[in-house]
């Protein structure tokens, strides 16, 4: 299979925060991703790898969200539900979940070129 990456905004729930992938690189067995953003808190960064589960899904898990002006980061879960390549773009849905609150995140994002 092979290894594609791609880009661009996410849609989050009710709109409350701001999600961009910088970069999702989808491979057969996992999916790495780095996302950015800005929410209450301020602009926050969070990456990993999310490995393929039998059910289909990709989740990760205990991932730090960075907020350059804390010391301290919180810790998220993100799940991929769907990952649909068309063409050169891949429509993303999600779920990010923090603190005992989920938000679903969805988006078309752009082949990314290397």
């Amino acid at each position: 299979m092979e290894v594609v990456s791609f880009k661009g905004e996410l849609s989050v729930e009710n709109g409350d925060f701001d999600l961009h992938a910088e970069r999702v690189v989808v491979r057969e067995t996992e999916v790495a991703f780095n996302f950015n953003g800005v929410d209450e808190y301020g602009e926050f960064s969070i990456e990993g790898v999310a490995e393929r589960k039998p059910s289909g899904t990709f989740e990760s898990e205990d991932l730090p969200v960075t907020y350059p002006q804390y010391s301290d980061p919180s810790q998220a879960a993100i799940r991929f539900v769907r990952l649909e390549a068309i063409r050169q773009r891949c429509r993303v849905v999600g779920e990010w979940r923090e603190a005992n609150e989920r938000w679903q995140f969805e988006g078309l994002l752009e082949r990314f070129a290397m």
